[in-house]
């Protein structure tokens, strides 16, 4: 979603990282996944969907898992005017803040506490150790100090609002996927217009 936002805003080059197929559990919450694109490439179809919607934005895709080695590999890819994580696994999150962490011109925006939340109204943007209420923020926050990361003055979506039991099944007898309201996920892509 934050991809789509920023070529509908005029952005000339993005580069998308993933590294995974699109799957049933994706419909909930991924703006380009629908059952025609199941199985498929998140890059591919994320490629794809934004030529449609801003054929003047150039779209590179890296089909990477980040961690301790591809992590370097992208921001040497670089420069970047800016960095938007909406990663939602703990390792490669932390990876990738803490490196960027040491690129003084990286602005850096990271989505945080977003799953099973409602209210747009109820998020709120900080640095990330100013969050609140975000047991996903606290790891975040608690791995990056034991990396020496004490401050990071980077910008953080944070969701201030209990858990809310909102899961999808797109298979019968399958375990409910957490979901996030569709609308909320604009607020990634939001926040670098603040």
């Amino acid at each position: 979603m934050a991809a789509e936002s920023l070529a509908r805003s005029g952005i000339g080059r993005l580069t998308l990282v993933d590294f995974d197929q699109i799957s049933l559990s994706n419909l909930n919450r991924h703006p380009f996944a629908s059952r025609s694109t199941v199985g498929r490439a998140k890059l591919d179809v994320a490629r794809e969907r934004l030529g449609e919607i801003a054929p003047a934005c150039r779209v590179d895709c890296k089909a990477l898992f980040l961690d301790g080695e591809t992590v370097p590999e992208l921001l040497a890819a670089g420069p970047y005017d800016a960095l938007l994580d909406a990663i939602d696994s703990l390792g490669p999150k932390v990876e990738l803040l803490a490196q960027a962490a040491a690129i003084p011109s990286m602005h850096t925006i990271s989505c945080v506490g977003a799953a099973r939340r409602s209210d747009p109204g109820a998020f709120r943007v900080r640095p990330l150790f100013e969050t609140r209420g975000c047991p996903f923020a606290q790891l975040i926050r608690k791995r990056l100090r034991r990396r020496g990361v004490l401050d990071l003055e980077r910008v953080f979506l944070e969701a201030f609002q209990r858990f809310l039991h909102i899961g999808v099944c797109h298979q019968p007898q399958a375990k409910p996927v957490p979901g996030i309201i569709h609308h909320l996920k604009m607020l990634g892509a939001e926040a670098f217009f603040i």
